[in-house]
């Protein structure tokens, strides 16, 4: 193997090493510490954002953290956070010097489902459960995501993705490496498709779609989802659901509440791929949009689901939300 290709594979694993200890330092210290003495909910600068105590808490624990695993990996590149509670960008151009390396965008979520981290972190007289939350970290480079990682609290389990060059990834769980083949399904709960309609008042046209998916041998998973966008597409990649369905961010939907944007869910699309999941995105239009060309706060609408149901799927969300989705000659960002 020469020194090249070599690099192309041995940076993207320092990276997501480096992301897989930080998010686990991180989840573990918030599940470990003691009930908040406070709590309380702002806006961020960003979009009118809901920012909690929680998000910021997790926020400062990462970059602390993730600035020593950098260090000792022996990566020295700029590094800018880019998310809705405090965005920390590079230093201008301008400012750099000519022979630096590019930067490192980490495209960063630091809590997905913090209304339950919040929960479980509130006082309680009887035991709860882990919440079914995540930390939610990618890191881009030259243009490229090249890694990325997951903490799943309720299992206490770290998932993580890296590029092996070209479009393809591997992804791994607690650090070993996670087979391609999908979860078997044994049983009919497992036809279950979560259809991501939190904090959205289009309740009509979602109910539709949940009722068309019926007719294809697919059951709509009614009551409410996880809270954490992230962790329902886990739970298609552990075989618990058929699939993922979100697509609030479609023009008709968008203005009707919360939808969903690339940062929250960039990791865990790529980690569905990785697990030979059909993973399909969109823009607010219904076209087709690929990973790497969006932007960390674009709006998308995204399927995550098992290959023999995509079709079924993209003909319901056609026949019941938007008779455009996925209609164009462009390249469409099948991640399989």
């Amino acid at each position: 193997m020469n020194a090249a290709v070599q690099d192309m594979i041995d940076y993207p694993t320092r990276v997501r090493i480096a992301l897989e200890n930080s998010v686990r330092h991180v989840g573990e210290e918030i599940l470990s510490q003691a009930v908040q003495e406070r709590h309380w909910e702002g806006r961020s600068t960003l979009d009118g954002h809901v920012v909690s105590r929680m998000d910021l808490l997790a926020t400062g624990k990462f970059i602390a953290s993730l600035s020593g695993e950098l260090i000792d990996a022996g990566i020295d590149n700029d590094v800018s956070y880019i998310n809705e509670e405090v965005p920390l960008l590079p230093r201008p151009m301008a400012e750099r010097p000519a022979e630096a390396a590019p930067s490192i965008e980490i495209i960063l979520d630091p809590v997905d489902g913090s209304k339950a981290v919040d929960s479980f972190c509130a006082s309680h007289d009887l035991r709860i459960p882990n919440p079914p939350s995540a930390i939610c970290v990618s890191a881009k480079f030259d243009g490229r995501i090249i890694a990325g990682a997951l903490f799943c609290f309720d299992t206490r389990q770290t998932m993580s993705i890296q590029s092996v060059g070209g479009e393809s990834y591997i992804a791994f769980v607690d650090n070993q490496y996670l087979t391609r083949k999908p979860a078997r399904v044994t049983c009919g709960a497992q036809s279950r498709v979560i259809v991501g309609d939190y904090a959205n008042r289009a309740v009509g046209r979602h109910g539709r779609l949940k009722l068309a998916l019926d007719r294809h041998g697919l059951k709509g998973f009614y009551g409410g989802a996880t809270g954490s966008s992230a962790m329902d597409i886990v739970g298609v990649v552990r075989g618990s659901f058929a699939g993922y369905i979100d697509v609030r961010a479609l023009r008709g939907l968008s203005g009707k509440g919360a939808h969903l944007k690339w940062y929250d869910v960039s990791a865990a699309a790529i980690l569905a791929r990785t697990r030979g999941l059909t993973v399909l995105l969109a823009d607010r239009d219904g076209q087709p949009a690929l990973p790497d060309a969006l932007d960390a706060f674009d709006p998308i609408a995204i399927v995550v689901v098992r290959a023999e149901h995509a079709g079924a799927v993209v003909s319901v969300i056609r026949d019941t939300i938007f008779p455009d989705f996925l209609r164009s000659g462009k390249k469409i960002a099948s991640l399989v």
